[in-house]
Parts: C-alpha cells; sequence; structure tokens
C-alpha cells in the first residue's frame, strides 16, 4: 500500500472503465490493467478513483 491507499489489485475507475493495479512507481505513475485483457495502460494517479 502507498501513502495514499493505493495497493496492487485495487480496482480503480479510468475514463469510466474498471481497472485493477498492477504496479505503482513511487514518481506517481501506476500500470493498471482491464479485467480479462492484457492491455496495460500507465497513468498518473490523479487521473484514476479508487472504487475498492
Amino acid at each position: 500500500m502507498d501513502k495514499k491507499g493505493l495497493f496492487l489489485e485495487a480496482k480503480v475507475l479510468y475514463k469510466n472503465e474498471l481497472y485493477s493495479i498492477i504496479h505503482i512507481y513511487e514518481s506517481g505513475y501506476i500500470e493498471i490493467s482491464k479485467e480479462a485483457f492484457f492491455q496495460v495502460e500507465l497513468v498518473h494517479r490523479s487521473e484514476i478513483t479508487q472504487i475498492y
């Protein structure tokens, strides 16, 4: 878990779609992936909303 409560496999919303966190960088960026897809997005934590 990082300082803002994000953790691996947490469910987040990005562009109104559900993703899971797969990596958290100290720079504030995270890698997220859609459920059942192998597409990975690199986004800044300010661009997502954690839902659980």
